[in-house]
C-alpha cells in the first residue's frame, strides 16, 4: 500500500517535510503544495533532506503554486505537477496524508 504525502508548509517554517520523510516507504510519493513548494527550489538543503528517504521516492511540486510564488526552476529531484496530475496522484496511491 502506497501513500501520497501532501506537504503544504514551508520547510523554513515547520518540520512537516522532515516528518514526512521520516515515514516514507518504497512506493510512496511527496507532493509539495502551497508554501511547501519552497522545498522544490534546487539547493543543498533539499538534497540533504532526501538523502535518507526511500530509494524510489518521487517528489512533485504543484506548478500553479510554484508560479504564484515566482520561484525559479525546481531541482532535478522534483517533478512539476498540474492539478490534473494532483488528482491522478491521489488516485494512484491507497492513502493520502496531509502535512502542514
Amino acid at each position: 500500500m502506497s501513500t501520497l504525502h501532501i506537504v503544504s508548509s514551508s520547510p523554513f517554517q515547520t518540520h512537516a517535510l522532515q516528518s514526512a520523510l521520516k515515514v516514507v516507504r518504497n512506493g510512496d510519493a511527496i507532493l509539495l503544495i502551497e508554501n511547501g513548494v519552497y522545498a522544490a527550489v534546487d539547493g543543498p538543503e533539499m538534497a540533504q533532506m532526501l538523502a535518507g528517504a526511500a530509494d524510489d521516492l518521487m517528489v512533485y511540486a504543484l506548478a500553479e503554486d510554484l508560479n504564484a510564488r515566482a520561484l525559479p526552476s525546481v531541482g532535478k529531484h522534483v517533478i512539476k505537477a498540474s492539478y490534473t496530475d494532483f488528482v491522478q496522484l491521489v488516485c494512484q496511491h491507497n492513502n493520502s496524508v496531509s502535512w502542514s
